[in-house]
């Protein structure tokens, strides 16, 4: 169980899906904050303001697909996985290819009495990279205050050398 505040988008069309999925996700993150949409436009908007840990993303939607979304978050830099999970892929093939355009998984929905198993190790991962973050910003954050220290100390000796080059002028001048 994730004890972390983690941002879930839900990009799914279908209500009981919906309802399934983040009654699964819900088990594995209680504090799990979700938004679901399953228009585009609100989706690129989503992925600015609600800044998702993680994506989940059927395969075929009204009006676009999953892969339409997989294109804008590569384009657009954003770095959250995205899980397709979804009826639409039939064969091996094209699931591969949905791996090879970038997303960071896929889940059939024929295998949503066993959802909790198959999201456990995206959100293990994602779990990590968290933590791995928090670590790596904890690093920064003390290697700024150390460097704020030595320019703190560097500002201080420059106008220490600075009055001394000035009082020794003036004494030249005399």
């Amino acid at each position: 169980m994730i004890k972390e505040k983690i941002n879930v988008l839900l990009i799914e069309n279908n209500p009981a899906d919906i309802r399934l999925i983040k009654y699964n996700i819900q088990k594995i993150v209680p504090l799990a904050v979700f938004k679901v949409s399953n228009d585009l436009s609100e989706i690129k908007e989503l992925l600015y303001d609600f800044l998702p840990n993680i994506i989940f993303c059927d395969y075929h939607l009204d009006g676009f697909s999953g892969l339409e979304v997989l294109d804008f978050l590569k384009k657009s830099k954003y770095r959250a996985p995205l899980i397709f999970i979804t009826g639409q892929i039939h064969d091996e093939e094209l699931a591969a290819d949905t791996i090879l355009a970038g997303a960071s998984g896929y889940i059939l929905k024929k295998d949503m009495k066993i959802l909790y198993k198959k999201l456990l190790p995206y959100f293990d991962r994602l779990h990590d990279n968290l933590f791995l973050s928090k670590i790596e910003m904890n690093e920064l954050h003390k290697q700024h205050k150390e460097l704020m220290e030595k320019l703190k100390d560097l500002i201080e000796e420059n106008n220490y050398y600075k009055k001394v080059i000035e009082d020794n002028s003036d004494k030249r001048s005399q």
